[in-house]
């Protein structure tokens, strides 16, 4: 939320809201006095934050001349007293007219996060954020870093899935000690995956990954509502 701002050609300056839970990096990342080393995280509020991202995500994507990101990643989604997130970080953005694409000769972006298809052709497109925001969801219900040394997250995950290993061993301890919770951190990870897919087009769009986000965590709030009953 913008509070206010100063035009001066000397301080050119905005005054937002101020986030004081930092950002999502620091979340799923970052150590604490708790003794595992980390900040609870239950799933509920991990899927809120995917969501409310999405649909923001979703929101710039659909614009008449429609707003790409390009630079997606926890780092860039900053969290409120409340834990809701916001998109910030537009440094590398781009407005395009409705139906094109846009092209570049210097390939900006993070490493582990960016669109092998950008950065092959410099061509920016929805799908290229897209692309990050699967790594992000993995991020996300892994707890492990988008590039770790000589691991690339996006890589390592997609072959495991394609090999159908068990991922029981790649999600976040966390949540994945609840037998329970495993039907939904498929249905995150399937996601994520076809967010990974290197043709472009076979990838959703952001309006249809938040919509899929929504029906996962109405499924597992509805059980969540059942075991409480029980």
């Amino acid at each position: 939320r913008l509070f206010g701002c100063c035009t001066d050609v000397n301080a050119l300056t905005i005054v937002m809201e101020f986030v004081c839970n930092g950002n999502l990096y620091n979340i799923l990342h970052c150590c604490s006095s708790n003794a595992n080393g980390s900040i609870p995280f239950p799933l509920d509020k991990r899927l809120d934050i995917a969501i409310e991202s999405a649909e923001a995500l979703s929101c710039m994507h659909s614009m008449y001349s429609p707003v790409l990101h390009g630079d997606i990643k926890p780092a860039n989604i900053l969290l409120d007293e409340n834990l809701r997130p916001k998109i910030s970080d537009f440094g590398i953005a781009r407005l395009i007219a409705a139906d094109e694409t846009q092209h570049t000769r210097h390939v900006i972006g993070c490493i582990g996060y960016m669109d092998p298809l950008f950065c092959q052709s410099g061509i920016l497109t929805p799908k290229s954020d897209v692309y990050s925001f699967g790594v992000v969801l993995l991020e996300i219900i892994t707890r492990k870093k988008a590039v770790d040394g000589n691991i690339i997250l996006a890589q390592t995950f997609a072959e495991a899935w394609r090999k159908g290993k068990k991922m029981r061993q790649m999600f976040d301890v966390e949540i994945a000690n609840d037998k329970k919770n495993m039907k939904f951190l498929e249905g995150v990870a399937k996601l994520a995956v076809e967010c990974l897919k290197m043709e472009a087009k076979v990838r959703p769009e952001m309006v249809e990954v938040a919509d899929r986000l929504r029906t996962i965590r109405k499924a597992y709030h509805q059980r969540k509502g059942r075991n409480n009953t029980g």
